[in-house]
């Protein structure tokens, strides 16, 4: 058995089996591989998805800025 080589972890390095189908090394204590690479990889993958999620929310807030502002034409023209 392997040790994490991280600083303050000392937990067991566990193989585990990754979506591409390659044996993967990761702690069971902390949850980060060894390989740095790795890491970058993931890294990349969250900050793509924070930025779809900002997009997704300025889609959002447009769409509803739109259908407010409709919505306050047709009770404008209801009362005339």
């Amino acid at each position: 058995m392997e040790y994490c080589q991280r600083p303050h972890c000392g937990g067991w390095i566990k193989e585990i089996v990754s979506p591409d189908n390659g044996i993967e090394k990761i702690c069971a204590k902390c949850s980060r591989s060894p390989n740095s690479n790795y890491e970058r990889r993931i890294e990349q993958d969250k900050l793509n998805h924070i930025h779809l999620d900002v997009l997704f929310k300025a889609m959002y807030r447009e769409k509803t800025r739109v259908y407010r502002a409709q919505k306050k034409l047709l009770a404008k023209e209801e009362r005339v």
